[in-house]
């Protein structure tokens, strides 16, 4: 039997912790809170960016006898996701004219899309004019990303969980200003933080990783979380070679 809990990623007052790398790439790790019956339970986690590396998901809870059995991300914008959910049904194509014409949409490659008129001949339409297309409102259509988990538990509990993932969508730099004071000179630095992804993302802890980092692998949640609490505020703290993480004091909204 499952259960479907419907979640909207429930943050506890630890927050997010976010760590911040100079190529358009984050590490998000969310502490959450899940009420869980007994059994197979389905779980729904809103507010996920849309630049998420898929396979970079993983969700860690400490209680015992909880089991995160499978996770998928649901999205049904963008020409691909957006083409497979209309196969068989009807979609207006825009004239030059801008009169709108019903065709059945029957398939699509990497370079036409496949459109059949009512007296039954097949059009290609190429994929680059995807937006003359106009879909028709549909039911069950997943307009924001949607993190999909199956969580097994042996009993009905309520227990933290902490789910990680890399992001796209993110950067930062360093800024200096200096000033000149009688006979001496003022430094100051800055961090600008730019937040291109479809979340704002409130209440977070934020690191700052210097250096052009590789990752080959997203390390386990539970490691991230422990060194996340643990790492001091201010000053540069080195993990290895030319690497360093800056630990940012307080928490802060990146909308």
């Amino acid at each position: 039997m499952i259960n479907t809990v419907i979640l909207m990623a429930t943050v506890l007052s630890n927050g997010t912790f976010i760590t911040l790398f100079q190529e358009n790439r984050a590490f998000v790790l969310a502490e959450l809170n899940l009420k869980l019956e007994k059994g197979i339970n389905a779980i729904e986690v809103k507010e996920i960016p849309r630049e998420i590396f898929p396979g970079s998901v993983e969700l860690f809870s400490p209680a015992k006898g909880v089991r995160i059995s499978s996770s998928r991300i649901l999205y049904d914008l963008g020409p691909e996701n957006l083409l497979k959910k209309y196969i068989g049904e009807t979609v207006l194509l825009r004239r030059e004219k801008g009169e709108e014409e019903p065709f059945t949409l029957e398939s699509f490659d990497n370079q036409y899309i496949y459109l059949r008129c009512r007296e039954g001949s097949l059009i290609p339409l190429k994929l680059s004019d995807f937006d003359r297309l106009h879909f028709p409102p549909k039911e069950g259509l997943v307009t924001t990303p949607t993190l999909m988990l199956e969580v097994e538990s042996k009993r009905a509990k309520s227990t933290n969980a902490y789910l990680s993932y890399m992001t796209g969508g993110f950067s930062w730099d360093a800024m200096y200003t200096s000033m000149l004071d009688g006979n001496s000179m003022k430094f100051n630095g800055y961090a600008v933080i730019q937040n291109n992804t479809s979340v704002d993302f409130k209440n977070c802890v934020l690191s700052l990783f210097a250096g052009e980092a590789h990752l080959i692998q997203a390390p386990p949640p539970e490691r991230v979380m422990l060194a996340a609490k643990s790492a001091e505020y201010g000053g540069a703290q080195k993990v290895g070679g030319d690497f360093y993480l800056y630990k940012l004091e307080g928490k802060r909204d990146i909308p």
